[in-house]
């Protein structure tokens, strides 16, 4: 399936729970008409199931001017898929002020419900798994803080600014235990912080670019992230271990993901590649069995076995010849 004459700049897709539909972020940067849309795509039909373009007055930038103008950047369905939060933020702007929303919409009727913050750059969003509040991140020094909000009252429930992190942070992870969040910025540092004080509880050190991306698995036990510099990294979310490091990427990663089931992990990079990893430990039979699908050597033969004096097991092949 392609979805097709999408007018701009594809920034952000995300997904409804039942699978049903995506919600595709549009933000025409560059190519001169300036639009922002956010479109709900029908996935079993293959075709537009809402467009919101009427309701977007809110990241509409001036068309008489180039400065101030606001695009649309995030998009993440309610994980009971009945709402959908988006955040904007600033494009361009000599002084860099900032002008953009978080807005909550109805999934079904793409109706606006409510403004939940305005006045930041708002780079990443989070849900918490009873769809009731959102943890907010408004990223661009020099005061990038993180907000929790009660989505059903519209009240601020916590906040704190983060001074740590020396440049803009991009993303956040929540863990599953809603009490701890991840935060990484471009400047290639990430930090364990209790959502409520923003205390670091403890940091992951290893990247040598500015962080990309970063997930974090369904039992909260790794963090995977990816950098501008075509690094993903594993670590352990309770300690800040760094368990692995896969280089195959040439370029920026852009996007990584765990698979729902935790086995493996995704990620996508600007070299055009998108590249599945086994992430979750294996025991000794797993790693073995492994070995005998994907060894690249041939099995020896009889007479090899005899002349290394090495004796055949039960389940290995022997080849004849060379």
């Amino acid at each position: 399936m392609q979805i097709s004459d999408v007018p701009g700049i594809v920034v952000d897709v995300g997904f409804s729970p039942n699978g049903k539909h995506a919600g595709i972020v549009i933000a025409d940067f560059f190519g001169g008409t300036r639009s922002n849309a956010l479109v709900i795509w029908d996935l079993e039909n293959n075709t537009e199931h809402l467009r919101l373009d009427e309701s977007l007055h809110l990241f509409e930038p001036d068309p008489e001017s180039d400065e101030g103008n606001y695009y649309l950047w995030r998009l993440e369905f309610s994980p009971d898929g009945s709402t959908i939060l988006t955040g904007s933020l600033l494009s361009s702007s000599e002084d860099w002020e900032v002008h953009g929303s978080v807005v909550l919409w109805d999934a079904g009727t793409g109706e606006v419900i409510r403004t939940v913050d305005k006045g930041g750059d708002y780079t990443a969003i989070e849900y918490t798994g009873d769809s009731q509040r959102a943890v907010v991140l408004d990223g661009f020094v020099p005061n990038p803080n993180v907000k929790v909000w009660d989505l059903q009252t519209g009240e601020m429930l916590s906040a704190f600014i983060d001074s740590e992190h020396g440049d803009d942070i991009w993303m956040i992870a929540l863990h599953p235990d809603e009490q701890r969040l991840i935060t990484a910025a471009t400047d290639g540092t990430m930090f364990m912080r209790d959502l409520e004080t923003g205390e670091i509880i403890h940091s992951f050190v290893g990247h040598r670019g500015g962080i990309a991306d970063i997930d974090i698995n369904t039992d909260g036990t790794m963090v995977i992230s990816s950098s501008f510099e075509g690094e993903v990294l594993l670590w352990d979310v309770e300690t800040g271990e760094l368990l692995r490091q896969f280089t195959e990427h040439q370029a920026t990663v852009w996007d990584v993901d765990f698979s729902p089931d935790g086995q493996t992990a995704f990620s996508a990079s600007v070299d055009g590649r998108i590249i599945q990893w086994r992430v979750a430990p294996q025991s000794p039979e797993e790693i073995i069995e492994w070995m005998k699908t994907n060894r690249v050597y041939r099995d020896l033969t009889q007479e090899e076995c005899e002349q290394f004096g090495l004796t055949p097991t039960s389940d290995v092949n022997m080849v004849e010849g060379g």
